[in-house]
């Protein structure tokens, strides 16, 4: 870092390979020249859009429309609506739309390639390998751009410009029907929503009215029967109560020894048989139910009493009415058995059937006398759940108010949108033929071609500077040799050392050599695009408009 930095001599040294400065000049502009030959010209077709929100209305129609297409507000609503834009115009039922209209799967190109394919993947059909093959390619060639307030640019590159030209316009075109229909398609689908839940919460309405009418008789029916136990006869209930538990312990106790007895005849099991009988069934729910009346009219006596027990009068009559209908049953069933064994297995069906009429019986005067001891001690349970089912049928009843609302208001947004004031999507300029490619700018490219080629010819010749061994001044020497250097000559003439034509003029020759290769190309280029044989454009397009007018 100490040392003085030459300028001359980096200029000396440069004017020594100067021959590869020009080469790589001259190879990089050639190559670039070649290369764009290589690259078609691309034709950039633009059609303008405005895409605005619907009209502001009076305060008691937005009301009305319940929020319906509401206009969109915040500082994110252009990029909101390109990414809708760019969203809608790029999705495959678009662009499979699109490539249905204009034909383009048609193509023979496309066609071969999606046979090829089809051979790859037979469980694709042709027809969808050449939808794919366009929809990627479109993909490439659309982009978008916001160009103002509301105003967005649809942009459409291809090879040939009447291809751009007729893309962008039908991209443009269908968009705009896509999206109108799209939004009157959401207005009906909301419709038809706001109708079918309409329906269901009508259903759910009635269904919680009819909940809350059953709930409030079920307290009617329940305080009447809860009426056979007031805080007069508490006690007498208690007591009747116990005596029930007593009866069904009892019969309970009964039943074990005649359990044994009969299953140790070889009866075991059978008595489940006459219990299943129809007769036995009823002659026992009619005992059953001259219990629970016997007990009510205990407990409804202007004199409430425990009284006789057990039971006297039709409860009796109908406890033996039960015995013998066991008795007949198990005499038809088992003709030929014991007495004891026949006496042990009716004792056993009724002991049975006791507990079992004793133990509903005191279940049902039971569960009375907790009703009314749940209603004394928890009175605002009933009014809580009343209070719910109302509130629930409340808000049924609201629920539907609103979705006959939103049927209103997507009626009205429906008929908004069919005029000017609905959502405007509007092509504001039409794609123009382009006359002119967009790219590649060549002269743009050639410049830079010539800018880079000798800052790589400058490279290439410090690299070789670097590299060569010769010494050409005494720090050379001085780097080489450790001794000391006692004295220079000067240089009295110059001269050329012999090394041939081919590297005395290799320079010459090399850049002679890229420019022949350079013009033969371009000779057979304009030769072979003379004769016509120039590329078409990337797929064809058929215009439908045009084989309409046909």
């Amino acid at each position: 870092m100490d040392a003085s930095i030459d300028l001359k001599q980096y200029v000396r040294m440069f004017w020594r390979r100067k021959g590869i400065v020009i080469l790589c000049a001259v190879t990089v502009v050639c190559a670039a020249k070649i290369s764009l030959e290589f690259i078609p010209d691309q034709y950039q077709a633009e059609a303008t859009l405005m895409i605005e929100e619907r009209q502001r209305m009076a305060s008691p129609l937005e009301d009305i429309m319940g929020g319906m297409r509401a206009p969109s507000r915040g500082y994110n609503v252009e990029e909101k609506k390109m990414a809708e834009l760019a969203g809608r115009v790029l999705s495959r039922p678009f662009l499979e739309r699109l490539v249905r209209l204009l034909q383009m799967q048609n193509d023979p190109d496309v066609q071969a390639y999606a046979e090829n394919a089809h051979r790859e993947h037979p469980e694709l059909s042709i027809d969808e390998m050449a939808i794919r093959s366009v929809i990627n390619g479109l993909r490439k060639k659309i982009s978008f751009k916001r160009a103002g307030s509301d105003i967005y640019k649809i942009i459409v590159s291809d090879t040939d410009p009447r291809s751009a030209q007729l893309l962008a316009k039908w991209v443009s075109e269908l968009y705009v029907d896509t999206s109108l229909q799209n939004t009157l398609d959401q207005l009906r689908s909301a419709h038809e929503f706001g109708a079918e839940q309409m329906r269901i919460y009508e259903e759910q309405l009635q269904q919680r009215e009819r909940a809350l009418a059953q709930y409030k008789q079920s307290r009617i029916s329940e305080n009447l029967d809860r009426g056979s136990v007031r805080a007069g006869n508490i006690a007498v209930a208690d007591a009747l109560y116990k005596r029930l538990i007593d009866e069904t312990e009892l019969a309970r106790v009964k039943r074990l020894p005649l359990e044994r007895e009969v299953n140790a005849s070889g009866l075991k099991g059978e008595e489940v048989v006459v219990l299943a009988d129809p007769e036995v069934r009823r002659q026992a729910a009619a005992v059953t139910s001259s219990l629970k009346d016997n007990i009510t009219d205990r407990l409804l006596d202007e004199t409430p009493a425990v009284g006789d027990w057990p039971p006297t009068g039709a409860y009796a009559t109908m406890r033996r009415g039960l015995y013998s209908a066991i008795e007949r049953r198990v005499d038809t069933s088992y003709p030929g058995v014991d007495a004891q064994v026949r006496d042990s297995l009716v004792r056993l069906v009724f002991s049975t059937l006791d507990q079992s009429i004793y133990g509903d019986v005191g279940e049902f005067l039971g569960r009375a006398i907790a009703d009314f001891r749940r209603q004394a001690q928890s009175q605002p349970t009933d009014e809580l759940e009343l209070a719910r089912l109302e509130s629930d049928v409340a808000r049924a009843r609201e629920l539907l108010q609103k979705f006959q609302a939103q049927l209103v208001a997507s009626d009205v947004s429906q008929a908004m949108e069919a005029t000017n004031l609905g959502l405007r999507i509007e092509i504001l300029e039409s794609p123009v033929f382009p006359i002119w490619p967009s790219s590649p700018d060549r002269r743009k490219l050639l410049l830079t071609a010539m800018l880079i080629g000798p800052l790589l010819g400058l490279g290439f010749a410090l690299l070789a500077e670097l590299t060569d061994s010769t010494l050409r001044s005494v720090s050379d020497f001085e780097r080489i040799f450790h001794g000391a250097i006692l004295g220079i000559t000067p240089l009295v003439e110059r001269s050329r050392p012999d090394l041939g034509r081919v590297r005395r003029y290799w320079v010459p020759a090399a850049v002679a050599g890229v420019l022949m290769l350079t013009l033969i190309f371009f000779v057979t280029v304009r030769g072979v695009l003379h004769d016509g044989t120039a590329p078409r454009p990337s797929v064809q397009i058929i215009d439908p408009s045009e084989a309409k007018t046909k």
